[in-house]
């Protein structure tokens, strides 16, 4: 999710299950000084990364490291990603992934 100020990402917190928030990217939002990319995992701020790679390397560590199950919504998205794109645990896929995978190879 994007920000505009740490206000805003600070009233927001309470709401977020599992994110990575930009907080204040000049390139995605005009007139911004600040950046920052923070990782949000049950309304609480884990780690706080430099870039969107570094936080989504730091988001699938965290998930590992405190054997978190991904939520329904993005239980696909985190798949995908970690299965296609960063190679973890690729032998066993859902059907939807393996079809994706298939598509796109």
């Amino acid at each position: 999710m994007l920000f505009e100020d740490s206000e805003k990402f600070e009233a927001s917190l309470h709401m977020q299950v599992m994110n990575i928030a930009i907080i204040g990217d000049k390139q995605l939002i005009p007139g911004s000084d600040q950046k920052s990319a923070t990782i949000v995992v049950e309304g609480a701020k884990i780690l706080v990364g430099k870039d969107m790679p570094s936080c989504c390397a730091l988001l699938m560590r965290t998930i590992y490291a405190l054997n978190l199950s991904y939520r329904n919504k993005v239980k696909s998205t985190f798949e995908v990603f970690q299965k296609l794109f960063l190679g973890l645990d690729g032998l066993r896929t859902s059907a939807k992934v393996t079809n994706l995978k298939n598509a796109i190879f």
